[in-house]
């Protein structure tokens, strides 16, 4: 496929990242121009504009261009802007259209060219429709946060205007140097607003004709928990570098890790992750040592949050009002948190889908990487080291570089427990403090990964004063 769009979606402090792949070399898939693998979560909707979800992002990225891409190395290229200049003081981006940009339907039928207006109907529509994604923006454009909030009831005054059919102009609150970034973000790519008014509320259902196409595929077909499909779009703008004909993904649901290096041998996937605590895994390493590679850490980021305000009990083993209201007081104590935190052996976690070798590789310890964006010529990893140290002494000397672990401490976590301990006894807690954890039974690695964490916790504070319950 041609494309690598960014997805940034991190309990406390994990992230999982990298992966071991079994690559093509050799494999009779890549002689071909079909691309096979898995996916493994159905999309709720391909409405692009309203969620923001890593589901519908993952798929509309290889059907709908915005104003610009990422290359193979992550730099920020033209995509449907040909051209653009930034104002002297940074608040005005303006972007010239290609001419060749043109909508297609799901059956690549011609529907339109690619106009200015495109991007501020798309815009507008994501406002109505308060979209999942507007954090990204809201703040950013000019009037955008008034009109959102009712100040302004006019979309006129929002700082996204279409000088001409091939012009459109961005004004920004403050300026934002990494604002290009966010043009590969769903929220800013176009629609058609007769398409989007003849839809109505159908508009991005998860359908190939709910939506219209500029970009390198189509959908061809989508079959929930089974396939997804598309074909190339022979008529995109950049076709030249489109070196895949055809895409099909199937539905893996994670039960048979065994399956993903299996089809591989077979020809069936262009290239499979491995797991390493599997039966098969020696085997496989055996056969294709050559073949075996570490991914890097690719763009999303999988975190695990305390819930501060659960109101229902549905996955509880906890049988009384007073044993949810202990846990409701201690995930609301600061000192809590960090003991569970500083108890959280996160590469021991890794190792469960990684093994020994890999189990630091998957480790992003920031929502997003730490050289994300530099800072008077620091990291923003340092950045954030230097301000986190007023958070407490035990902050000190944190290293928020990848694939390692700077959480993990037994003496602070036993320390800050003791703390929170007498703060909560003081209220009435009653101990153990049980944490409840939902997961998904077909999935074997996420089981080991969580009864990892468990174990870990558990040992470090002692299961009379936590206990992780796992449903």
């Amino acid at each position: 496929m041609k494309k690598s769009k960014a997805k940034y979606a991190t309990l406390a402090g994990v992230v999982l990242s990298a992966g071991i792949l079994l690559s093509a070399c050799g494999n009779s898939s890549t002689a071909s121009k079909t691309y096979n693998y898995v996916y493994s979560s159905d999309p709720s909707s391909l409405n692009y504009l309203a969620e923001n979800r890593a589901t519908t992002t993952d798929i509309v990225t290889n059907l709908v261009d915005g104003l610009m891409e990422n290359d193979q190395y992550g730099n920020y290229i033209p995509s449907l802007a040909e051209d653009w200049s930034v104002s002297q003081d940074g608040l005005t981006y303006t972007y010239k259209l290609r001419k060749d940009a043109k909508w297609y339907t799901a059956d690549g039928e011609e529907y339109a060219p690619v106009t200015a207006q495109d991007f501020v109907t798309g815009l507008k529509y994501a406002a109505d429709k308060k979209s999942e994604a507007l954090y990204l923006v809201q703040e950013s454009v000019a009037g955008l946060d008034d009109y959102i909030t009712g100040k302004t009831s006019d979309f006129s005054t929002v700082g996204v205007k279409a000088l001409d059919d091939q012009t459109v102009q961005y004004t920004l609150a403050r300026p934002e140097p990494y604002w290009n970034s966010k043009t590969t973000s769903t929220i800013l790519f176009p629609v058609n607003a007769d398409f989007l008014k003849s839809k109505g509320d159908d508009f991005g259902k998860v359908e190939p004709s709910s939506i219209l196409y500029n970009g390198p595929f189509l959908m061809k077909s989508f079959v929930s928990k089974s396939v997804i499909e598309y074909k190339k779009n022979p008529n995109y703008w950049d076709a030249k570098n489109v070196f895949v004909d055809d895409v099909k993904l199937t539905y893996f649901d994670g039960s048979d890790q065994d399956a993903l290096a299996r089809n591989f041998t077979e020809g069936v996937y262009s290239y499979a992750r491995l797991y390493p605590n599997s039966s098969s895994f020696e085997g496989i390493k055996e056969k294709n040592k050559d073949n075996i590679i570490y991914s890097m850490q690719d763009a999303t980021s999988y975190f695990l949050n305390f819930n501060l305000d659960r109101k229902s009990y549905k996955f509880t083993s906890k049988t009384s009002d007073a044993e949810k209201k202990s846990t409701q007081e201690a995930v609301l104590n600061k000192n809590f948190r960090q003991a569970i935190n500083f108890a959280y052996d996160r590469t021991a976690y890794g190792a469960q889908s990684q093994g020994e070798e890999g189990a630091t590789k998957i480790l992003r310890n920031l929502v997003v990487p730490p050289n994300f964006v530099s800072i008077n010529g620091k990291d923003f990893g340092e950045v954030v080291a230097s301000k986190i140290v007023n958070y407490g002494k035990e902050w000190q000397g944190i290293n928020f570089a990848d694939a390692q672990d700077p959480y993990y401490n037994p003496e602070k976590a036993k320390a800050k427990f003791a703390e929170a301990k007498k703060e909560l006894q003081a209220k009435g807690v009653q101990f153990p403090i049980h944490l409840d954890k939902t997961i998904d039974l077909a999935n074997k690695a996420e089981i080991q990964g969580i009864n990892s964490m468990k174990q870990s916790i558990e040992s470090v504070l002692g299961a009379d004063n936590v206990v992780i319950d796992v449903h």
